[in-house]
């Protein structure tokens, strides 16, 4: 039995694509690191790829209504998007003040926060998959057919 994906897991799809793509480019484009703009795509590559991971991270949530539950789904999931805000406005911080030591800071604030949001996304799906086995007895007769 197949199940049919839904209109929101196929738009996540493209826009976590096209950001991949984004983030990937960016990072062919500023290797050589001989300008300073290289530089600057080199270091923001990141952003699309944890923005393509939060795509998919948010669609799961969605899917699985997570945020609509009461207690520790909806504040740990709030936790790691407040994490990964507070990683957002680190970035900002770092590119309007200067100093580039700021945007690891906001990137590993970032990551951790998807971190901790997949981390539930998974433990959650385990919960959820869980089946429940029980003993079936098998039929020990011999076969008739050697």
């Amino acid at each position: 039995m197949t199940r049919r994906l839904a209109p929101s897991a196929w738009a996540a799809l493209a826009i976590g694509t096209l950001l991949v793509g984004v983030g990937v480019w960016m990072i062919v484009a500023g290797m050589p690191e001989r300008t300073p703009q290289q530089s600057l795509l080199l270091e923001l590559s990141a952003l699309p790829l944890s923005a393509a991971v939060a795509v998919a991270i948010a669609q799961m949530a969605f899917e699985r209504r997570l945020l609509r539950r009461r207690g520790l789904p909806r504040w740990i999931l709030l936790g790691a998007a407040a994490l990964v805000g507070s990683g957002l406005v680190a970035y900002v911080v770092a590119f309007t003040a200067g100093p580039r030591a700021v945007s690891s800071f906001g990137q590993a604030l970032i990551w951790v926060g998807l971190g901790v949001a997949f981390c539930y996304l998974a433990a959650d799906s385990i919960r959820r998959e869980r089946v429940i086995s029980r003993v079936v007895p098998l039929d020990e007769r011999p076969d008739d057919d050697a």
